[in-house]
């Protein structure tokens, strides 16, 4: 960061914990980066902002300080549809003055219409969504939240201990966070998802750089850690005896892009994915 830097920069990031592995940037360094350039920093704490303000409490290490108790960060956001259980669509930003949150806000007082102001750069909101979110926090409440944040952080410890002297995963999630993602030396790491799936129905995430895999433990799944351990197990032991388990297409698709130099045409690829898939539903739309 502090190579990248320089007089056309407005802002840093900070995640709290980020997606792939569940680990935290060391925000206050970052802040202080931020602070000496006078420009803003932003904590993205939209995966943890609802287990984040329970781990030192429930006696895990908190690897960062997240939140404006830190000189230089400027605005925090967090999402209520993943651990606030609320549903998707809704998103809550949060600045450390008001001056700041003007900047946000959209106002066009010529318009022929009249005068037209929005809070945020979506003209419209479902309001269902906030509705719904607003909800769910009334049910769990703050106490609600711990509990559910205990159990997955306890869950997580649970499962990276099943593996920290393991021959063939490793772990990758350093830090105490919802997510445990792990890689592997002997097997193929995005391989193992597909049997994961096959032996224990187990859904999880597949990585890239390095190869691996990865679960974001859940309410749902927190009290299930043993037989994710055990699935998980049982999916190395049998790539092991059979060599072939250790390819699908997933593999060769990862594998191509570490191979293609130029991204640019990976992401020409996935947009030509992208709209074929969108062509598909207007051409089954029609058909109805």
């Amino acid at each position: 960061m502090k190579r990248a830097v320089d007089s056309n920069t407005i802002c840093l990031v900070a995640s709290c914990p980020e997606y792939v592995y569940g680990n935290y940037d060391p925000v206050e360094s970052i802040a202080a980066l931020a602070r000496s350039w006078d420009i803003g920093c932003h904590a993205d704490c939209c995966l943890g902002s609802y287990i984040n303000p329970f781990i030192e409490k429930l006696g895990y290490p908190l690897a960062a300080k997240f939140d404006f108790r830190v000189a230089g960060v400027t605005s925090v956001s967090c999402d209520p549809h993943k651990y606030a259980y609320g549903p998707k669509g809704c998103s809550i930003l949060m600045f450390r003055s008001k001056k700041l949150r003007e900047y946000q806000l959209y106002a066009n007082t010529e318009w022929n219409g009249g005068i037209y102001a929005t809070t945020c750069i979506a003209g419209s909101r479902p309001g269902a969504n906030i509705v719904g979110t607003w909800a769910s926090m009334l049910k769990h409440g703050k106490k609600g939240y711990e509990e559910k944040a205990r159990g997955i952080l306890e869950a997580q410890k649970n499962i990276k201990e099943a593996f920290a002297e393991h021959p063939d995963i490793q772990v990758t999630s350093v830090h105490a966070s919802p997510i445990f993602s792990f890689t592997s030396k002997t097997v193929n790491a995005i391989a193992i998802a597909e049997q994961m799936h096959k032996i224990g129905n187990w859904i999880i995430s597949k990585l890239q750089r390095p190869a691996g895999g990865h679960l974001a433990i859940t309410d749902a799944t927190q009290k299930n850690w043993k037989d994710f351990v055990d699935t998980l197990n049982a999916s190395v032991k049998q790539m092991k005896k059979d060599p072939s388990l250790n390819k699908n297409l997933d593999t060769a698709l990862y594998g191509m892009t570490g191979a293609i130099p130029d991204k640019r045409f990976l992401r020409e690829f996935v947009s030509m994915h992208s709209s074929a898939l969108l062509d598909e539903l207007g051409i089954e739309e029609e058909t109805k």
